[in-house]
């Protein structure tokens, strides 16, 4: 899940920076440009969470019936 969500949002930072530093106008605010951040860390945020959370409850599952 990392190899898909991390390009999105490293494609995210990278237009961020090209709109600050060079005047891109990507997250213009007359184009909906916090709402198009948003979704964009969407889709990074969203894998994410389940990278993390389900090793955790896999372990926990493990470990719990044997007490």
């Amino acid at each position: 899940l990392v190899l898909l969500a991390f390009p999105v949002l490293a494609a995210a930072l990278f237009a961020l920076e090209a709109d600050r530093k060079f005047g891109a106008h990507v997250f213009d605010a007359a184009n909906g440009g916090a709402l198009l951040w948003q979704h964009l860390f969407w889709f990074f945020g969203h894998p994410e969470v389940y990278i993390i959370a389900l090793p955790f409850f896999g372990i926990i599952s493990e470990i719990i019936p044997v007490f």
